[in-house]
């Protein structure tokens, strides 16, 4: 039997993802920061713009003229799902994998926006590489469209491309938290011998 090489890559994909929030959630509470709360918090802001922006991008039936990566306009201008037979080509099924895991990690993405928004603390975005790279993979979409332009849910993928990768670099502002109890005299390179 054949086998389709997408899984393969909507498994690993999914396995980094995973990989990826369990850093984000566990080394962002061990890490400190050397951002202002006042910084930590514009962080937040952006994740939370960004999170926005790729929802929007994600289920618009607008994401070029008429269509859109789930549903497409009908001649009335209603949002409408595909039809089940429609036959989908290997950009728009790519599309939609990337659609639903940055959605999955969207999910994680805004709670910790939230977070820096109400308390901010250190944020390390290492996450962040993969989710800027799903959000812009989701212009397979468009791969063998012809004539098409970009309407709101394409305009507000370039935008929630470019909010993810400003939070990438704002993230990168985090060091992490020194060791707590370590001693701050220095000790002697070389040991005196003792006579």
């Amino acid at each position: 039997k054949n086998v389709n090489p997408g899984v393969f890559v909507s498994l690993g994909a999914i396995y980094f993802i995973l990989y990826d929030i369990r850093r984000f959630t566990t080394h962002s509470i061990e890490t400190n920061t050397n951002m202002s709360d006042g910084a930590a918090r514009f962080l937040g802001l952006v994740l939370i713009v960004a999170v926005c922006l790729s929802l929007v991008g994600s289920f618009s039936c607008t994401f070029i003229n008429g269509a859109g990566i789930w549903f497409r306009q009908d001649l009335n201008g209603d949002c409408t799902s595909y039809p089940s037979h429609f036959p989908f080509t290997g950009g728009v099924k790519a599309a939609r994998t990337f659609s639903i895991l940055t959605t999955i990690s969207n999910f994680y993405i805004l709670i910790w926006g939230c977070g820096l928004l109400a308390r901010p603390k250190g944020f390390e975005g290492r996450g962040l590489i993969c989710q800027t790279m799903f959000e812009g993979l989701k212009f397979l979409f468009i791969d063998g469209v012809t004539g098409y332009s970009l309407a709101t849910g394409g305009n507000c993928q370039i935008a929630a491309v470019v909010f993810f990768f400003v939070a990438n670099v704002l993230s990168c502002c985090v060091v992490k938290k020194e060791e707590e109890g370590e001693d701050d005299a220095e000790e002697p390179l070389l040991q005196e011998e003792e006579a």
